[in-house]
């Protein structure tokens, strides 16, 4: 396997294992700020979490719908 297949591979693989919690905890972080800022109860906590929690659920599946030989060929024997 080439350095340039494995490192595409590699990188797809990070991109579905860190985008539901990246984008969940970023959600719910931009809430609570929003939340202290307005000073409301955890609701822009709640629902930017979910929309993040949406956004990342998106974007797995369309990761993980990409054909894989068009990430990179299948290592060669």
């Amino acid at each position: 396997m080439s350095d340039s297949n494995f490192i595409k591979r590699t990188a797809s693989i990070i991109a579905l294992a860190s985008a539901l919690p990246g984008s969940t905890v970023a959600g719910g972080i931009l809430g609570t700020m929003i939340d202290r800022w307005l000073g409301s109860a955890p609701v822009g906590a709640v629902v930017l979490g979910a929309l993040g929690f949406a956004a990342a659920t998106v974007q797995l599946l369309r990761i993980s719908n990409k054909n894989p030989d068009d990430i990179a060929p299948p290592p060669s024997s």
